[in-house]
């Protein structure tokens, strides 16, 4: 996640966030409509997968934190244990299916 957010993002630490990196094809030359299309289309997918990198990111430093603290594995929702099945597919996991907002 880390890796994927230095490849396509840099960190703004004014705004404490990640803002996608503009690939620009070709500086130096005029470009026509395709190219100028193409730029947007990747800058699109580069702003979504910093985005869903950022979301990770920060699921995992809360889990990490809930470790420490001893609260990994409770559901947020009604204070039970959250099945070790659901930790094992989603590690994450901050509540049971049945408290899932």
């Amino acid at each position: 996640m880390e890796k994927i957010l230095t490849d396509s993002a840099n960190y703004d630490a004014d705004e404490d966030r990640y803002i996608p990196k503009f690939q620009e094809f070709s500086a130096d030359e005029a470009e026509d409509e395709d190219e100028a299309v193409d730029e947007v289309v990747n800058y699109e997918e580069t702003a979504a997968r910093v985005a869903d990198a950022v979301k990770s990111l920060n699921e995992v430093n809360v889990a990490l934190e809930k470790i420490a603290t001893g609260r990994y594995g409770v559901c947020e929702g009604g204070g039970e244990l959250i099945p070790e099945d659901r930790l094992r597919a989603y590690p994450a996991a901050a509540a049971c299916i049945d408290h899932e907002a």
